[in-house]
C-alpha cells in the first residue's frame, strides 16, 4: 500500500520517537465541569507561569521496550482481532463515510469520481477513484487542496494512500485534511482539487480535477479547562481542548526546562470516554524564545508571555463527550543540528558504563549513530534511545489532566 503526506502548515521540529515504558510518579489533579465555548472566544487574560527552571534529571535505566503498531490509514483496520474498546477506537480513528452523489469528471482520458466523505469542524476525509484505459498504477494522486466557497485556501495538513491498487487501470484513493483552525459554520461548501499525475518519461499530460462540494459539518466545540498539573518542578496548562467525533485538539503551555525545543508528543494519551489515542499531530502556536511564525488560531492567544505554547492532536473523539483524561509522561528536546561536544562527550561516558560503545557522526544533511558494541540483547533502536536520554534531552513527569465536561 502506498501512502504518502505533506504538510502545509508549520512543520513541526523533530520529534525523538519514545520506545521505552518510563515508570513515573502521577500528580493528582482537581477534576472540574467545563462547559463548552463559542468558537470565536474573547482573548483570555495573559498569564505568566513563574516556576523555577529545573535541572535536567540524570539518565534513568528503564528496560521495558515495547513495540509500536503500524500507523492507521484512513479506511484501514491494522488489527482484525479487536475488543471491543479497540473497535470503538478504530471506528473513530477511521470514521464512517457519508456517499456522494456527483458527477464524475473526464480529462485528458483519465476519469475522477468522489466516491464519499467524512466532515467535522477539525478533520475531513475524502475517497476518490480515478480510472483510466491504459494501466496507470504507477501514477500518483497530487496538486491536492481545499478552498472555501470565496476560492480562498484552507489551511491544513494533508495526507493520503491509495488503499486499493489490485486493478492495474483503477486507482482508489483516500485524502485526509487536519485542519488548523476548526472550520467556522457546520456547513462547508468551496472545492477540493487534485491531480492525477502520471510516471515520468511517458510523455502523458497531468488530469487536474476540480470538485464543488457542498457538504454538512459535524461540529467541534471549544472546552476551556485552564487546568494546571505541575510535576517535577515544570507546570503545563491545559488552556483548550476542540473536540470532535473523531479529532481532537488540545492547547498546552507551559515553561520549558531549557530554552531549547522541548515538545510535548512522545508519552502523551488522551482518552475520551472509552477511547483512548496516542499522539497523532504536532505543531508550534507560541514561543517567547523563538523568532519565528507559527500557526494562528482565531479567537485565541498566548495565555502566558514567557514561555511555550503547542497544539496536539489525537485520533480519538465524541459527539457528547463527558469527560477525558490527559496523560504526558515526558517533555522531549529535539535533536540539535549540532550536538555541543561536551554534551556528546558526558554522553558518552553514561553508555560506557551501561556497556554501549557508539560515536555521533555529521553526514551530509544531518547526522547518524556508529555503535561499537552493545550489551547482548540490546538493538540499536533502544540503545538510542539511551544516548537520548544520555544527552539529557528527556525530561521526565507525569502530568495526568482529569476533566469533567458539561454539555
Amino acid at each position: 500500500m502506498t501512502n504518502k503526506s505533506c504538510t502545509s502548515t508549520f512543520r513541526g521540529m523533530l520529534i525523538v520517537v519514545s520506545l521505552l515504558v518510563l515508570t513515573l510518579t502521577a500528580s493528582s489533579t482537581k477534576s472540574e465541569e467545563i462547559a463548552p465555548t463559542e468558537q470565536s472566544v474573547a482573548a483570555v487574560e495573559a498569564i505568566k507561569l513563574s516556576l523555577p527552571t529545573p535541572p535536567l534529571s540524570d539518565v534513568t535505566e528503564v528496560n521495558t521496550p515495547v513495540s509500536f503498531a503500524p500507523t492507521n490509514v484512513p479506511g484501514q483496520v491494522t488489527d482484525t482481532k479487536q475488543s471491543p474498546n479497540d473497535a470503538t477506537n478504530a471506528l473513530i480513528a477511521n470514521p464512517p463515510l457519508t456517499s456522494l452523489d456527483l458527477p464524475p469528471q473526464t480529462v485528458n482520458g483519465y476519469t475522477a469520481t468522489l466516491e464519499s466523505f467524512y466532515a467535522d469542524a477539525s478533520r475531513l476525509i475524502f475517497q476518490l477513484r480515478v480510472t483510466g484505459s491504459d494501466d496507470i498504477s504507477d501514477g500518483e494522486i497530487g496538486n491536492i487542496s481545499l478552498e472555501d466557497e470565496h476560492s480562498d485556501f484552507i489551511n491544513a495538513s494533508i495526507s493520503w494512500g491509495a488503499p486499493d491498487r489490485n486493478s492495474s487501470n483503477v486507482i482508489l484513493s483516500q485524502i485526509e485534511f487536519q485542519t488548523v483552525a476548526p472550520l467556522p459554520e457546520n456547513h462547508l461548501r468551496g472545492q477540493l482539487l487534485f491531480s492525477y499525475i502520471p510516471p515520468p518519461g511517458e510523455g502523458k499530460a497531468t488530469a487536474t480535477f476540480r470538485f464543488t462540494l457542498d457538504i454538512p459539518v459535524h461540529p467541534a466545540p471549544n472546552f476551556n479547562p485552564k487546568q494546571s498539573v505541575i510535576a517535577s518542578g515544570v507546570e503545563i496548562l491545559l488552556d483548550r481542548v476542540v473536540i470532535a467525533p473523531a479529532y481532537t485538539q488540545a492547547i498546552l503551555c507551559y515553561n520549558k526546562p531549557t530554552d531549547a525545543d522541548w515538545t510535548i508528543y512522545d508519552n502523551t494519551k488522551l482518552k475520551i470516554g472509552d477511547s483512548e489515542s496516542e499522539a497523532d499531530s504536532y505543531s508550534l502556536l507560541f514561543d517567547s524564545a523563538m523568532d519565528t511564525k507559527t500557526e494562528e488560531i482565531p479567537g485565541w492567544t498566548p495565555p502566558l508571555k514567557e514561555g511555550r505554547c503547542v497544539k496536539v492532536g489525537f485520533r480519538v473523539g465524541a459527539e457528547n463527550p463527558k469527560s477525558l483524561t490527559l496523560t504526558i509522561l515526558t517533555l522531549e528536546q529535539s535533536m540539535p543540528e549540532v550536538i555541543p561536544t561536551e554534551q556528546l562527550e558526558a554522553a558518552y561516558s553514561k553508555l560506557l558504563a551501561q556497556g554501549i560503545d557508539m560515536e555521533w557522526h555529521l553526514v551530509d544533511h544531518g547526522a547518524n549513530a556508529n555503535y561499537k558494541k552493545l550489551p547482548n540483547g540490546m538493538t540499536e533502536q533502544e540503545a538510542t534511545r539511551k544516548f537520548v536520554k544520555a544527552l539529557g534531552y528527556v525530561y521526565e513527569g507525569s502530568w495526568v489532566f482529569t476533566v469533567t465536561l458539561s454539555s
